[in-house]
């Protein structure tokens, strides 16, 4: 690509695409970034904190997508209604041969509607790339980064906690985290997706939690559906706990008696939530991956975790997508989940120099078995 790109971010003022805005700012000589959304004194605020463009998209209107898009060289989607989103940027994105990434988690349907974009992609050299958030995202991402590491992956345990602050929740993201809570949890083992067994493991957490957690399935999301396949893996479990045991409690019993099913009722529940969580817990989420397989002939693990702001969390792969499509290394023309788009050794690097707190270890495995062994489950 030669000269510099237009990138528009729409939902740009929102907290995850202000953090886009942010990240992507320091491209500023590779890149002229514009912030859009529906309310344009909001986009012309953060515009100007950040010295770049803005304008004035409603993406339930595609004339109005349409005129934003003109002049885009890619478009990041910051703004996925947690109920019936418009498909108007995508599908114009598509349809004009514009890169598009999303931050998409919930509803799912939005992600398989964009991945059902690909022939139009395809015709127009289009890349799309769907579901780049933290969940999913990067998950997705981290995971598929280990079997570079490995001469067979055998098993992967994935361990998300949320601090105790809810940092970066808003009523909006509370009602999309109900609709994954509420879906059925899977766990791989024996080649399919089977109901988890066990339920629920106690296991301390990694920084800045430092303390024993419960662990409950979480929901496999559409980028983690194909990937145990994919990896050849025997076993892939998805764990979710909170910092506080209480919360979680609370949080879990919450969602089962409505409490997130309307904005309001969202934002007394989160309020609630977050005099639970007190005043000394962590604004941040923690996420790691425990990888185990062979290496020479040997049993071996990695461990990678970092953890960061939430709202930057959900930020990163949009921004770290955005970087590699300026030189070249994303998957095209398509549609596509991040781990088949996304050059895999690069977001390490990319996650690795991002201020995340990221850690690794890899050490031989004793004599002893896979991960299902070594971390017991809760009594």
């Amino acid at each position: 690509m030669g000269g510099k790109r237009r990138v528009l971010v729409v939902g740009g003022y929102g907290a995850v695409g202000h953090e886009v805005g942010r990240v992507l700012a320091a491209d500023r000589d590779r890149l002229d970034l514009v912030v859009g959304g529906r309310d344009a004194a909001k986009a012309a605020a953060v515009a100007a904190e950040l010295g770049v463009e803005h304008l004035r998209v409603d993406v339930d209107d595609r004339a109005s997508v349409d005129a934003a898009l003109a002049g885009i060289d890619l478009v990041v989607n910051c703004f996925i209604a947690t109920r019936e989103p418009s498909l108007a940027v995508p599908e114009a994105a598509a349809t004009k041969g514009i890169a598009y990434v999303d931050v998409a988690g919930v509803p799912e349907s939005f992600c398989e509607r964009v991945l059902g974009l690909g022939d139009a992609a395809k015709a127009s050299g289009a890349t799309l790339v769907t579901a780049l958030g933290l969940n999913p995202g990067l998950v997705g991402l981290l995971v598929a980064a280990q079997r570079a590491h490995f001469d067979a992956l055998q098993s992967v345990d994935v361990y998300f906690v949320m601090g105790g602050r809810l940092g970066g929740l808003t009523a909006r993201s509370m009602q999309g985290i109900a609709d994954m809570v509420r879906a059925p949890a899977r766990q791989w083992r024996d080649g399919a997706w089977q109901p988890p067994a066990p339920k629920s493991c106690g296991r301390k957490a990694r920084p800045p939690f430092d303390r024993n957690v419960y662990f409950g399935p979480a929901m496999i999301t559409t980028d983690l559906v194909g990937l145990p396949s994919a990896l050849g893996l025997d076993a892939f479990r998805f764990w979710s706990g909170m910092e506080r045991t209480l919360q979680g409690m609370a949080f879990l019993l919450g969602i089962r008696w409505g409490r997130a099913d309307t904005p309001e009722r969202a934002e007394r529940f989160l309020r609630r939530l977050r005099w639970l969580g007190g005043k000394k817990s962590s604004d941040e989420i923690g996420l790691e991956v425990v990888a185990q397989g062979v290496r020479g002939a040997a049993p071996f693990e990695r461990r990678v975790s970092f953890h960061c702001r939430e709202e930057l969390a959900t930020a990163l792969g949009a921004a770290f997508a955005v970087r590699q499509w300026l030189v070249d290394r994303l998957r095209s023309p398509g549609a596509f989940v991040p781990h088949q788009a996304l050059d895999l050794g690069a977001f390490v690097d990319q996650l690795r120099q991002a201020p995340v707190g990221y850690e690794g270890s890899e050490a031989p495995l004793a004599a002893g078995g896979p991960a299902a062994d070594l971390l017991a489950p809760r009594k």
